[in-house]
């Protein structure tokens, strides 16, 4: 995997034959997609138009064999489906339906085709999207609403927080990802090869953020689902554990330390909620429980 001009943290397989200024533009608009689309929507939203836009031309055109894969033909048969259901609508039923198919409906959650040609195959380029989605999405969350006073009101007066993002629970479902996703690429964040402190330092801001943003969003399905979801990922990782590498006693030692390490840090998270959030997380929790 080949460096992209320029951008050191960019990769891109050469292999897939697309000019260079044309990758230019689509990895940029991408990445303005990425950054932007909760932070400043316009600028997401264009980003978004652009680099699906671009991505698909480059798909037909350069995609060679890619072509006959198995998205195009799901995105045809939606395509088709949609078509079908709309004229036999129409025929029957002309007041239920709009004047047009409004094919976008269905044909925008293959934008992931567009994405998948920008990322090139690239853990690398993932995990910069994500890094850059992430951060976008935390500043938004200090930006739109009440600023500040988002976090202020939910921390010390009690209040559930939406952050000005859609409805309250919007931004809950999106630091509950963000929260899953530091646990499971910290070792990435935080290690080049060896631990580095400024990483470390920051890893640990942004885990802190999302647990407190978790709890002053005050939405039980996302504690719920962020709870059950973390335990399923520590019993993965302890059977991958298990049935990969040596087994010998310095490994068991490592491995009984991070698990240590984790439910310390855990415990920790738990106590200072408490301390904090007590009452309100207490009332939230309790609240309509005979449903």
């Amino acid at each position: 995997m080949k460096r992209f001009g320029r951008f050191s943290f960019w990769e891109f397989d050469q292999a897939w034959g697309t000019p260079g200024y044309y990758k230019a533009a689509g990895v940029l608009f991408f990445l303005l997609y990425a950054f932007f689309q909760v932070l400043w929507e316009p600028i997401g939203n264009l980003g978004e138009t652009a680099s699906a836009l671009l991505g698909l031309i480059a798909f037909f055109i350069f995609g060679k064999g890619l072509r006959n894969s198995g998205a195009i033909w799901l995105l045809l048969a939606a395509l088709a489906v949609q078509a079908i259901s709309w004229v036999l609508m129409y025929q029957y039923w002309p007041e239920w339906v709009p004047d047009n198919p409004q094919f976008d409906r269905l044909a925008k959650l293959f934008i992931f085709i567009a994405v998948a040609w920008w990322l090139g195959g690239s853990t690398r380029n993932t995990l910069t999207v994500w890094a850059l989605a992430l951060v976008g999405f935390v500043m938004a969350t200090f930006i739109h609403g009440d600023g500040i006073g988002n976090w202020t009101a939910g921390i010390i007066d009690g209040e559930r927080i939406g952050f000005g993002i859609r409805n309250n629970q919007h931004a809950s479902m999106l630091y509950g990802v963000c929260t899953l996703g530091l646990l499971v690429f910290y070792k990435r964040f935080i290690y080049r090869p060896e631990c580095v402190l400024w990483r470390l330092l920051l890893w640990l801001i942004l885990f802190i953020l999302c647990v407190v943003a978790l709890l002053i969003g005050q939405t039980r399905t996302v504690w719920i689902a962020v709870t059950l979801s973390a335990l399923v990922m520590l019993c993965l990782w302890l059977g991958y554990q298990r049935i990969s590498g040596e087994r010998g006693d310095e490994r068991k030692r490592i491995i009984t330390k991070k698990v240590l390490m984790g439910v310390l840090i855990g415990a920790v998270a738990i106590g200072s909620a408490s301390w904090l959030l007590g009452d309100t997380l207490a009332k939230r929790g309790m609240k309509e429980h005979q449903v």
